[in-house]
């Protein structure tokens, strides 16, 4: 055995997270089986070219070192790190020279020298032609690409990490008898944090609960790595603390799992603050009961933690850790997650369901844009108005005027889907939807995110305009001139919205471009 418990509480953004500094039995130990692994085999094996791209902690040396037998049984070319290459010339000759020898070509690269690779060199190996146009393709709306040949480019930043199988796993490892066992002078006495977090997170609901908690998290867009999983998992554990730091020391709630979960550094917990904290999921009864410890008696795993936040100094601080300790050990814990029913938990339902759904929420969608520009506008969401200004300094306009509308049935809301030749490779969890145009004149596509579904809700229930996010006005506004690009059909009579801004007002006029006029309505 090659683990100890130093090595899992390093797990957190220590030495044991970097897999380069590792040895190969290390890397077995805490290896985390994926249909990667797999598809990785299979194309090695039928001769093809892989690109493995990512970010650091996506685990590209990691999987490159796993396939070492099928590598050495093809006789691949392995590039590890193409980001400490200073000559992408003399990559690209590696490259011709194994595909001329008829040898599998395997690199692993960072998107900023991989964008570099094929800026320098893309016209002088076919393959990099083929890589370039799969990156455009590896998610679609519609249809997708045909299979590829003979490269296969895996995008690591596509890959989810949070689905049931994988977050199981990776708590096994964590939690190895063999390896917690071995280190009496924590985990034999029963009172430490160590020991209670151990039994805690080894029971079956609290996994469960993690497992929910960690699927809401995977939809919020972070970029979160199996490096953030592994080191998400030991902290909750260790809180980040070696043996040395943990013999000897009294229970501190500080360092419970419950806490722990929403207090650490990294992506991961960024993206379980943003999407649940149980404080803020209310249940007025059982909130009164936990603050006043008058009732919830029941229920609970371990037995009711016998707090009573009110009149406390600290009160709020430990209603905090009581809410969060009822998410995870109470019976009726994990339904504060569907309690939330805020902008966040709608744009989730929508991105995990699709569907029927998608088309029910496209008339809010158009709603909402339509208010964007214009609150004073009551509009049912069956067209899209087109608002423009016109101005020269920089500064938000003044006025906006609209003359064009376009149906709904030109519009139809997409969700990304993952390339189907890597379904079998890895999970996709989508952060977006595309509100697609499509139109005699061609095709556009608006992409809403997390944050900008929250800004059009927003809008919908009245925020100033002046209290807008720039950001996506920008965004809305380039669609918008887009839209108009295609869609605007100018007439000799024309009806036209004129709204100020300011003073809150629309006047609709009918402008006569034949003589230069306009007529208030």
């Amino acid at each position: 055995m090659s683990l100890s418990v130093d090595f899992i509480s390093g797990l957190y953004n220590k030495h044991s997270c970097y897999a380069d500094r590792l040895t190969q039995d290390e890397l077995s130990e805490i290896h985390i089986p994926t249909g990667l692994d797999a598809s990785l085999r299979k194309w090695l094996a039928a001769k093809k070219d892989i690109v493995l791209l990512g970010n650091p902690g996506d685990g590209k040396t990691h999987l490159i070192r796993l396939v070492e037998d099928v590598i050495k049984r093809v006789n691949a070319e392995v590039v590890l790190d193409a980001t400490a290459e200073k000559d992408y010339g003399r990559l690209v000759r590696k490259w011709k020279a194994a595909s001329e020898a008829s040898r599998p070509f395997c690199l692993a690269i960072n998107q900023g020298p991989l964008n570099q690779l094929l800026a320098d060199k893309s016209g002088s190996l076919p393959q990099l032609d083929d890589v370039a146009e799969q990156l455009r393709s590896l998610i679609y709306y519609e249809a997708p690409l045909k299979q590829p040949q003979k490269v296969i480019v895996v995008d690591l930043n596509l890959r989810s990490v949070l689905s049931r199988d994988i977050i199981q796993c990776a708590l096994k490892n964590i939690l190895r008898n063999d390896v917690l066992d071995g280190c009496p002078e924590v985990f034999d006495d029963e009172t430490s944090d160590g020991s209670l977090n151990r039994a805690a997170m080894s029971n079956g609901q609290v996994q469960e609960r993690i497992i929910q908690l960690l699927t809401a998290a995977s939809y919020t867009g972070h970029h979160v790595s199996m490096r953030d999983l592994q080191g998400f998992l030991s902290y909750l554990l260790l809180g980040g603390r070696s043996v040395k730091d943990l013999v000897g020391q009294p229970s501190d709630l500080a360092y419970r799992y419950f806490n722990l979960c929403f207090e650490g550094e990294g992506e991961l917990f960024d993206a379980i603050r943003e999407v649940f904290e149980p404080e803020r999921a209310t249940l007025p009864t059982i909130d009164e009961h936990l603050w006043e410890n008058t009732g919830v008696r029941d229920g609970w795993l371990f037995g009711r933690p016998p707090f009573t936040p009110d009149h406390l100094e600290d009160a709020w601080e430990l209603f905090t850790t009581l809410k969060r300790q009822y998410f995870f050990e109470h019976a009726d814990g994990g339904k504060l997650i569907g309690l939330q029913r805020d902008d966040n938990a709608a744009f989730l339902d929508l991105l995990s369901t699709g569907g029927n759904s998608l088309e029910r929420h496209l008339p809010t969608v158009l709603k909402a844009i339509n208010a964007f520009f214009c609150p004073e506008r009551d509009e049912d969401g069956m067209t899209l108005r087109l608002w423009g200004s016109q101005q020269y300094d920089g500064h938000s306009p003044r006025v906006l005027v609209s003359c064009y509308q376009i149906p709904r049935e030109k519009f139809q809301l997409q969700v990304p889907q993952l390339a189907p030749w890597l379904t079998g490779a890895m999970d996709y969890r989508p952060d977006h939807l595309l509100l697609r145009y499509k139109g005699d004149g061609g095709s556009v596509g608006l992409r809403i995110n997390r944050g900008l579904w929250r800004a059009l809700a927003l809008a919908l229930r009245g925020m100033p305009l002046s209290l807008r996010s720039p950001q996506y006005a920008v965004a809305l506004q380039t669609f918008i001139t887009q839209l108009y690009r295609l869609e605007a059909n100018p007439q000799t009579i024309e009806n036209a919205f004129i709204y100020n801004i300011g003073l809150g007002r629309v006047t609709r006029v009918t402008v006569d471009r034949h003589n230069g006029v306009y007529v208030r309505q």
